[in-house]
């Protein structure tokens, strides 16, 4: 067993031959990248109390390695079931990337940046009650993960959180979970999840194509499943870009309560920035009459005008929505020009001018 030390940095480590331990002597603060390249079978480490978290990026790289531990007087960092944590609120900052198994400790508020990230080994995670955020890749890569138990304290999911979690098959969020952010749960194929109400942010690929989405909402549950890609709105928001939707004429107005936004902005969202992809035209033909009644009495005659324009809308609820506009000409004459079009429109129809 041999160190290199450079002042108060590890330059390199040599574990004794046959060992897969190593003690790293006190007075080393920080270790160099590439320090244990000489240590393809470290498994156990033991860092000194002088040991800064600088060392985290470097540990990462050992991929047997599965039990890290620092002495109870350290001023800022503990160790428990050979995971190192932040002592104030109990913060995860570090996991063995070779552990098979993890008990998080009770109590941990903050899972940190990368905290596990590519531990491949890992089956299952229960992360703890009292548990409010998942830090950017906290468990990215984690390609054995099949069970993931999140508590009903959790409130964000921070970027690519559980990306290239691959063996992942089936979500269940938390009841006040709020923010899910982009790339969360990226290449980790089709899920299954059901996003409760209190989530008001749902960020670009957060989800891969053909996962299906059910939304908790106060009549039932709207469904669909994500086919395409994600978008931004207009605004810079995070919102979900869906090829197909179903009844969206009944379940639309609660995503006025989900997202924040007005109904019309909602219904907007599903068809603008959409007309090269071949999908615009695929949603109006199936749910044309149920867009056109919603976007009838949704204050926006701009989009109302826009579904008109694209067709696909029955001789009856054509007549229907005349009736109902009447009185508005910025419906009204829409509707008329668009009964020219497809050859619907009858003597009575210049009667009613």
């Amino acid at each position: 067993m041999g160190f290199h030390v450079k002042g108060d940095q590890l330059v390199s480590a040599v574990p004794a031959e046959g060992s897969h331990e190593l003690t790293i002597p006190k007075g080393i603060c920080t270790i160099r990248p590439g320090a244990f390249d000489e240590c393809p079978d470290l498994e156990v480490l033991h860092l000194p109390i002088t040991m800064s978290i600088s060392a985290r990026p470097v540990l990462a790289a050992c991929r047997r390695l599965r039990w890290v531990d620092i002495p109870p007087g350290h001023l800022y960092y503990l160790t428990a079931g050979g995971c190192l944590y932040f002592k104030q609120n109990h913060q995860l900052v570090f996991v063995p990337p070779g552990r098979e198994s993890l008990e998080i400790l009770p109590g941990t508020s903050l899972i940190l940046d990368r905290a596990a990230a590519t531990c491949s080994l890992l089956r299952s995670l229960t992360l703890p009650e009292g548990c409010l955020s998942v830090g950017l890749y906290a468990f990215s890569a984690c390609t054995g993960l099949t069970e993931l138990h999140l508590p009903e304290t959790l409130r964000n999911i921070n970027n690519g959180a559980f990306s290239g979690c691959t063996s992942l098959r089936t979500i269940r969020l938390p009841s006040r979970i709020q923010t899910i952010g982009a790339d969360a749960f990226a290449e980790c194929g089709a899920l299954d999840v059901s996003v409760p109400m209190s989530c008001v942010s749902i960020g670009r690929n957060a989800f891969d194509a053909g996962t299906t989405l059910h939304f908790d909402c106060p009549e039932g549950c709207f469904t669909c499943t994500i086919t395409g890609s994600w978008d931004l709105d207009g605004d810079g928001r995070p919102l979900l870009s869906f090829l197909h939707a179903s009844d969206p004429a009944e379940r639309m107005p609660y995503f006025d309560g989900f997202y924040k936004d007005p109904i019309a902005q909602k219904l907007g969202f599903f068809l603008r920035g959409h007309g090269d992809s071949g999908w615009y035209d695929a949603l109006l033909q199936e749910k044309a009459d149920e867009l056109a009644r919603l976007a009838a009495v949704a204050g926006d005659p701009g989009f109302f005008c826009d579904v008109i324009a694209h067709g696909g809308i029955s001789a009856d609820v054509t007549e229907q929505l005349l009736n109902d506009t009447l009185n508005k000409p910025e419906y009204y004459m829409p509707l008329l020009r668009y009964k020219q079009e497809q050859g619907q429109y009858h003597a009575e129809d210049s009667l009613r001018l």
